[in-house]
């Protein structure tokens, strides 16, 4: 999943045609975001489709998680048109969701959106996340 993707993402343009990926088992944390988009772009959630329905040629997070696996490592990584959220568990998923807004400044409630870079751009603090059960920010496996 990592292939192709860069590194140095330092804004994520809000207004852009974003569309989420997800599983059915992740449709709490897909919300989550969703919601979040709403208030930066100031308009309508992005749409979200089936993980298994065709991939639209706009922008796309995909929100992928291991059902059934008890690890609760998680990473997310963000270009600029592709964001990934993954969890080894459900529940890892929503701590990668909650960490891809924090490094936007948003809170997972929607609270404390901050102002924008410029336009509907939000300055991302780090572009990427892998985290293990140890519990510390890693850099992803090359």
């Amino acid at each position: 999943m990592y292939a192709g993707l860069v590194h140095n993402v330092q804004y994520f343009d809000a207004a852009k045609k974003w569309t989420i990926i997800r599983p059915e088992s992740c449709k709490e944390s897909a919300a989550m975001l969703a919601n979040a988009i709403a208030l930066l772009r100031g308009g309508q959630p992005p749409p979200q489709i089936g993980i298994d329905s065709p991939a639209p040629e706009d922008e796309i997070i995909i929100i992928n998680c291991d059902e059934g696996s008890r690890k609760t490592s998680y990473y997310w990584r963000a270009a600029p048109s592709r964001v990934e959220i993954y969890g080894h568990m459900v529940k890892s998923v929503d701590d990668a969701a909650a960490d891809f807004l924090e490094a936007l400044g948003v809170t997972a409630d929607g609270n404390g959106i901050p102002a924008p870079h410029t336009g509907n751009c939000y300055a991302l603090s780090r572009a990427h996340v892998y985290r293990r059960e140890s519990g510390k920010h890693e850099n992803p496996p090359a």
